[in-house]
């Protein structure tokens, strides 16, 4: 989470990471992160994540509960290509 480039929410990318608090970490800690594969014109994405509950997981996001209240942020690892 202390790497990379901040992304606003309207601007994710597939690649880019999203972080999410965790359970038993409270509002200040990343506890899960999940990588978006998708983004519709809507601005809504699905992320790819594992849970503990259902192993390797396709999610839409947002998800109007667990996911959107734990979101904390999003941030570029990869730049993109440059445009030629």
């Amino acid at each position: 989470y202390n790497e990379g480039k901040k992304v606003e929410k309207d601007d994710l990318r597939p690649g880019d990471l999203m972080f999410f608090s965790g359970r038993a970490g409270g509002k200040g800690r990343v506890g899960h992160v999940a990588m978006v594969v998708d983004v519709n014109p809507d601005g809504s994405c699905t992320f790819i994540h594992a849970s503990t509950s259902k192993g390797v997981t396709y999610q839409k996001f947002p998800d109007g509960g667990y996911y959107s209240k734990r979101y904390m942020g999003a941030k570029r690892i990869i730049p993109s290509e440059p445009e030629a």
